[in-house]
């Protein structure tokens, strides 16, 4: 009987539950998807570069570093690896305007890459090229084309051996005054040292790249040391695949303790007042139900399964956009997607995320049984009497001439609005803070827009 009940009074007020599902979902689904992107940025990030070896420092100099000097910083405690490196902006011969990062690393166990379509990596090859294949896809570079990169007066040739996506080119932009990357016009490649050597008739490495889990205080101090002398050294902090990537999880971190929240408090609010109202309309009901001799406890279980429902429909609709909104952003052709360079695009979800959702859901179901709690009266016969509003003493300015003058509808909603004062604040949050949230996302597309640009 009950349950054929809740069905009928769901229909009556459809309306209302649909909005309040609604605004469930949406606040679900903000504060899932935005907790979703930052997340699996850092867990794919994190993952990518320990794949590809991303150094730690790199140690720099315009005269170049010897093989005994790699030596002298493995001999340094707490480096696990090193390597000579080398990455310089050469032209494609067969594109007029296009340029890439050619890089060298001595080491393929520091700094390296993962080769996604053709052959692995070969460092005793003198002809073979491993390069991007955002920059191949987008240019339509093959494997076994053949390219030709310049550098100054040097042009080095060889066949495009394998597709790769490197970590020291997570993000790849040409210089510091390029915000995003380009790939239809720079990318990256690696070639081995032995064409290197091949090409230029000699070995040039202005840098070494180092992995170690020192601070970099006493890394540096380290160094210093173990050269006589003081070093440049720049952390991992300073290179823009690993800060960038850093600086847009720490964004969408703040993002995700902003947004939502404020969308998850105008949907409580609404479920508030809505389930107050639902309340006291069905006051009659309930006092029926009383008299028919259903029990206090079963008749609150009855409605508050009205607002567990809400709860947990608009929580399956919420998880289902909230994954939605992730994708749309965490995948290869999201706004992610041109920014930085994957090889896995999973998503991720923090474990907070579902404690916070039962949380939610059991407060919501507790807002049902306070709002029923209070309509069930001492006996029968009080449930029973329709609902009535407060008293309501006449106000001060109720006597002048200007308000007699004044609409019935407006002085009607005037003492209605000071009659619920508890309501009417909560519509004001509420409106105050969508407002609020159109403001926000219009800038921040408006600020996306223009970096696009």
């Amino acid at each position: 009987m009950l349950l054929r009940k809740l069905w009928r009074t769901m229909g009556t007020y459809k309306a209302q539950f649909i909005s309040m599902i609604i605004m469930i979902a949406l606040g679900i689904g903000i504060f899932i998807g935005f907790n979703i992107e930052w997340y699996s940025l850092e867990k794919n990030s994190d993952s990518f570069l320990r794949e590809t070896n991303f150094a730690d420092y790199r140690i720099v100099s315009e005269s170049g570093f010897s093989a005994d000097d790699v030596q002298n910083v493995l001999s340094v405690d707490g480096v696990k690896a090193s390597s000579r490196f080398i990455s310089v902006n050469a032209d494609v011969k067969e594109r007029d305007g296009d340029s890439v990062a050619l890089t060298v690393t001595e080491n393929p166990d520091v700094s390296s890459f993962i080769t996604v379509d053709g052959d692995g990596y070969d460092p005793d090859s003198t002809d073979g090229i491993w390069i991007s294949k955002k920059y191949a896809d987008a240019n339509g570079i093959a494997v076994g084309d053949t390219l030709t990169f310049v550098y100054r007066n040097a042009e080095i040739t060889g066949k495009v051996r394998g597709l790769i996506r490197a970590g020291e080119y997570l993000i790849c932009v040409r210089d510091e005054t390029q915000l995003m990357p380009d790939p239809d016009t720079y990318g990256f490649a690696y070639i081995s040292p032995a064409m290197m050597k091949d090409a230029l008739g000699f070995e040039f490495y202005p840098q070494i790249n180092v992995i170690s889990d020192t601070e970099k205080k006493d890394f540096c101090e380290r160094i210093d040391s173990a050269f006589g002398k003081t070093m440049l050294i720049l952390s991992k902090d300073e290179n823009i695949s690993y800060s960038g990537a850093s600086g847009e999880a720490e964004e969408g971190k703040t993002m995700s303790t902003v947004l939502p929240v404020m969308f998850l408090l105008i949907a409580v609010l609404t479920m508030v007042t809505t389930m107050h109202r639902l309340a006291a309309k069905e006051k009659t009901q309930i006092g029926t139900l009383k008299a028919l001799g259903f029990k206090n406890r079963r008749i609150l279980a009855h409605y508050t399964s009205y607002a567990l429902m809400i709860g947990l429909v608009g929580s399956a609709f919420g998880i289902a956009f909230g994954f939605g909104v992730a994708y749309f952003i965490m995948n290869p052709n999201g706004s992610m997607g041109t920014y930085t360079d994957f090889v896995d695009w999973s998503l991720y979800c923090p474990a907070f995320v579902w404690i916070v959702l039962i949380v939610i859901n059991l407060f919501i179901t507790a807002i049902g049984w306070f709002s029923v709690r209070q309509a069930l009266g001492d006996t029968a016969a009080d449930a029973l009497r329709p609902y009535s509003p407060k008293r309501f003493k006449p106000l001060a300015w109720e006597n002048c001439r200007a308000w007699k003058k004044l609409g019935f509808g407006f002085r009607w909603n005037t003492r209605d609005t000071l009659r619920h004062k508890a309501r009417t604040a909560m519509t004001l949050f509420g409106v105050l803070g969508l407002l609020f949230l159109v403001a926000f996302l219009f800038l921040l597309l408006a600020g996306g827009m223009l970096v696009a640009m």
